[in-house]
């Protein structure tokens, strides 16, 4: 099996991953469809064009199902709603992973405060009064896995709101322009609260009927700097004890041990306690016809050539085990997540001049540092 060169992730939510062998992956901004390129062999003919495939997601053949369930997966890390085809499901999660229920999750409950436990990393885990979801600060304090259980996706649409359309499939410059906070006013991200009464009809007279509910669990990443306002309790607790560890590390060393904890977290921690649920995107795209596959042959060795990058905007990459995000708002940053518990975002206006997060910031050895583009550290060894 060919290995991933790297992963981009554009603003409307498409997907586009690049192998080692020159095979390319395009998963549509709802997940629901995907397209395979493949390059023709070095002994083909010169005049034998690219080879396309495109299927639906959840009906992919084995030759392509390894592929798609890595690149739905970095999708539904990073996407505003998950894609959770039931065939996929049983096909890549055990079933330690995967659970059925004769009655709906739809929310859970948060502890109250003093309830986090701390990792050997220094990263601060909150988990759920019922066990359902889990939020993971990481260690530098700069950002944060959630794991909460999902249900999978189904025929049915939760709501027939054209701004639920329009999200799906918004051009990527009108798309570019949202705000977090405007979105999840709108839509409650990352799961659109779009409950009507018709919902609940459904909802339970499934359950009155016996059908069982499959849940997965869903594991989305983000950063404190940009997330959904749905996760903001669990994450104001995590915080909060986070601040009250390094102020107990700043006072046994002589330093000034005030609190960080600001006075919004401590009123919010008060009345969130409770948080709906993400709820997943349906099997079938309400608009197929809209999806954009993009045909461009891009040779991922000349990247840095302005003609060889892709116009649209992009949201995350990774490549070599490192995540780019970035990061949309009045001044867009770029923030760089190793994946060892640190965080490198750019200073605003100022790209020229990053500051380096450190993980273990809790500990003694956890410090801030701040690069410089034109003058960075040189490289050690390992």
């Amino acid at each position: 099996m060919c290995s991933v060169r790297f992963m981009v992730m554009c603003v409307d939510e498409c997907v586009d991953v690049y192998y080692t062998d020159g095979l390319r992956l395009q998963l549509s901004p709802c997940g629901s469809e995907f397209l395979i390129e493949k390059q023709p062999s070095a002994c083909a003919h010169p005049l034998q064009d690219t080879h396309t495939v495109k299927q639906r997601t959840r009906f992919a053949i084995s030759e392509f199902k390894p592929l798609v369930l890595d690149a739905l997966a970095f999708r539904n890390k990073y996407a505003s709603r998950p894609y959770l085809p039931e065939e996929l499901i049983t096909h890549e999660f055990s079933s330690t992973n995967k659970t059925s229920s004769s009655s709906a999750i739809t929310e859970v409950e948060w502890p109250e405060s003093d309830s986090c436990t701390t990792g050997a990393n220094g990263e601060i885990t909150v988990c759920s009064v019922d066990g359902h979801a889990k939020l993971i600060l990481s260690s530098s304090g700069e950002e944060f896995t959630v794991d909460f259980i999902c249900h999978s996706s189904r025929n049915k649409v939760d709501s027939q709101d054209p701004q639920l359309q329009e999200h799906q499939h918004r051009s990527t410059c009108l798309f570019s322009s949202l705000t977090s906070k405007s979105v999840g006013a709108q839509m409650d991200r990352p799961g659109l609260n779009l409950k009507s009464p018709n919902t609940e009809i459904l909802e339970s007279t499934s359950v009155k009927s016996g059908k069982v509910h499959v849940y997965t669990r869903v594991i989305q990443q983000f950063s404190r700097a940009l997330y959904p306002e749905i996760w903001h309790y669990p994450l104001s607790l995590a915080l909060e004890h986070w601040e009250s560890l390094k102020t107990k590390r700043n006072t046994d060393n002589g330093e000034d041990g005030e609190g960080l904890t600001d006075g919004k977290d401590r009123q919010y921690s008060q009345t969130g306690r409770k948080t709906l649920l993400p709820k997943p995107l349906p099997l079938k795209c309400p608009s197929p016809h809209q999806h954009k596959w993009r045909y461009d042959a891009v040779n991922p060795d000349l990247l840095e050539k302005e003609e060889e990058v892709t116009a649209e905007l992009v949201k995350v990459v990774w490549c070599k085990g490192i995540t780019y995000r970035i990061v949309d708002g009045v001044i867009p940053m770029v923030e760089i997540s190793p994946g060892d518990g640190s965080l490198i975002r750019s200073n605003g206006v100022l790209a020229n001049y990053f500051t380096h997060y450190k993980a273990g910031a809790v500990h003694a050895d956890g410090r801030e540092c701040v690069y410089y583009l034109c003058g960075l550290p040189p490289d050690v060894p390992g």
